[in-house]
């Protein structure tokens, strides 16, 4: 199934460069004993670091969808409040992003192989160079309200 993502990524990317659309997303910045969880997707580029999150559709508030989002990729619940909002360049969309803000106190992370290639968790300090334009952006905020 993750290569079914991954053949549909560039078909929708050359739309994306033609039409630069705006989409709309959530994620979420999800902290454990100081360590940030960062998710990398199986498709698109697969080198990329990523907030957990996704698209939000247009009948869900943005909380349903960050909550939905976190439990499918990653099987975990989560309490998150929001942070904040921002618009961001990304793939040749403009992406409209809400970001929340959560503590886990779990153990156990079981990701879905189809969206997701590799989750860990990152120290605050040491966040990973090759992060996506909106991880960045998320992060910002996060590291201006949090911090």
């Amino acid at each position: 199934m993750k290569y079914f993502y991954r053949a549909l990524f560039y078909p929708a990317r050359l739309y994306w460069f033609l039409v630069k659309p705006i989409v709309y997303g959530v994620g979420a910045i999800i902290e454990k004993d100081g360590q940030l969880l960062m998710v990398r997707q199986t498709y698109g580029d697969r080198n990329i670091w990523h907030f957990p999150g996704g698209g939000k559709k247009q009948t869900e508030s943005a909380l349903d969808a960050v909550t939905r989002e976190v439990k499918e990729e990653l099987g975990i619940e989560a309490t998150l409040v929001k942070l904040g909002e921002f618009e961001e360049t990304a793939e040749h969309r403009r992406v409209r992003s809400t970001c929340f803000y959560g503590i886990y106190n779990g153990d156990t992370i079981i990701i879905d192989p189809k969206e997701i290639e590799e989750a860990k968790w990152c120290s605050i300090l040491n966040m990973p160079e090759n992060m996506s334009p909106v991880a960045k952006a998320s992060f910002r905020l996060y590291s201006n309200l949090i911090r």
